[in-house]
């Protein structure tokens, strides 16, 4: 931390983080430190109340000379108080709420911790997640069962990390956010992909969540995220709001929420391309293509590499549930963070392709892992027990993404059986597990759970 050492930063966070009603600024070199006052704060719900109350009411928080490290800077303490007049499950929603930043989504992050749960089911712990830069990120949703003043309690942790680089440019930043709590009405049955908010910490062991950028994905090793679709097994990656499609074209002002489905075991293994990895022109879209319109992938081949005759294809109720769909196919080195392939693969100058079947791209099998998708571990070092025991998609085969590699014109990225991803030749074959995008008011019904799997009509 060289040059940092010798530049304190120092962060002012001039208000309080207040539930509800209150916000918190942090300035860089800036002398001071967190003040304000607390209360106590009702909430009142169909048949019952929330009673929100920070620790000592009137506690104030003094931070001095904030510098890049790894402990954190601001702790808060708080408890969610539930009086449940009903047999049904009273359910809450807590997060944080950024109206401005001029920080990027990994330079501050948080954490939070349930420390005491009387009943009902608490948020689950979340640990030095990155913040968005506006919006509001849910933590996720608690719930109180029938019964009196049930207490919640929280910690939650602010932290400015050293990364061991220079972060000299964080200078003369702000943030201005607040938590928030408020009601979550009950899960409706039926489900349409704009309704996955409401499921959101209620996974299970992993669970659905929001990332930095606004999608909802499912993380951890076995996440409540089954489905059946096509008359097989599939799972749901996540819900992603994506430019609708008219008439094959991507607009460029009106978009929609919709879910993302991978199947769960491989079609069988295929050739990407003879030499290029353009994703557009590869072999696998070329197959694929075949399969979302009901006829079989084929043997799509080229002179000197030929893809097996793979015979899987949709039958006409999923043809019915999906249509094209914008990919972000930009190329990425294996070498990086789950954030930087993402942003790779998102690179603006790099066209989007449209099409109503594909694979999971690089960053989706990072960010599947709740162990390593926030952290520092690149891709290519995902082969650690840590990140392999906590993604459900490491399926234990060679498999291709369908993101290309940004250095050498005949490399793609695949996921090996270890759990680390490369960059394969094109000429390599490998696993293939197809990758769907629903139509956004294909209803869905089910809990998730491998014995009541997710169904769609």
């Amino acid at each position: 931390m060289n040059d940092k050492k010798q530049t304190l930063i120092m962060i002012i966070i001039t208000g309080a983080l207040i539930l509800i009603a209150a916000g918190i600024t942090y300035a860089y070199f800036t002398a001071g430190g967190v003040s304000g006052k607390e209360t106590v704060s009702t909430v009142l719900v169909t048949g019952g109340r929330l009673e929100i109350e920070y620790e000592n009411l009137s506690n104030v928080i003094t931070v001095n000379n904030i510098y890049p490290r790894n402990d954190e800077w601001v702790t808060k303490n708080f408890k969610v108080t539930g009086t449940n007049t009903t047999d049904l499950k009273m359910k809450y929603k807590v997060g944080i709420e950024v109206s401005s930043s001029t920080f990027n989504d990994s330079e501050l992050t948080y954490s939070l911790t349930n420390t005491r749960v009387d009943s009902g089911t608490a948020i689950s712990n979340i640990t030095s997640e990155g913040l968005p830069t506006s919006g509001t990120k849910w933590f996720g949703t608690g719930s109180f069962v029938n019964g009196t003043s049930q207490v919640h309690s929280y910690t939650f942790k602010l932290y400015f990390k050293d990364n061991n680089t220079n972060q000299n440019g964080a200078q003369e930043k702000t943030m201005t956010s607040k938590i928030v709590i408020e009601e979550d009405g009950t899960i409706p049955s039926v489900l349409r992909a704009k309704d996955f908010t409401a499921l959101l910490g209620e996974s299970g062991n992993g669970s659905l969540y929001q990332d930095a950028y606004g999608n909802l994905r499912y993380d951890g090793l076995n996440p409540n995220n089954y489905a059946t679709f096509n008359g097989e097994n599939w799972r749901v990656i996540g819900v992603f709001e994506l430019p609708k499609v008219v008439n094959g074209v991507a607009s460029t002002t009106e978009t929609e929420k919709r879910i993302k489905l991978i199947r769960e075991d491989s079609i069988g293994n295929a050739y990407y391309h003879a030499s290029s990895n353009v994703w557009s022109t590869s072999l696998i879209a070329a197959g694929l293509a075949n399969s979302a319109n009901g006829t079989a992938y084929g043997d799509n081949g080229a002179t000197g590499t030929k893809n097996a005759n793979l015979e899987f294809k949709l039958n006409d109720a999923a043809k019915s549930l999906i249509s094209p769909a914008v990919w972000y196919v930009g190329a990425s080195d294996n070498r990086a963070i789950a954030k930087d392939v993402y942003d790779a693969e998102h690179d603006s100058s790099t066209n989007p392709w449209t099409g109503k079947m594909g694979l999971m791209s690089a960053s989706d099998y990072g960010f599947a892992s709740s162990s390593c998708k926030g952290g520092s571990q690149t891709l290519y070092d995902y082969d650690n027990s840590s990140c392999t025991g906590s993604n459900w998609l490491k399926k234990g085969i060679n498999e291709w993404t369908m993101i290309p590699h940004s250095d050498l014109a005949n490399l793609a990225l695949n996921v090996r059986a270890d759990g680390f991803v490369r960059s394969g030749s094109v000429a390599g074959a490998f696993g293939l597990r197809p990758v769907i995008y629903l139509n956004s008011d294909v209803q869905v019904r089910g809990t998730g759970t491998s014995g009541d799997r997710y169904t769609f009509k």
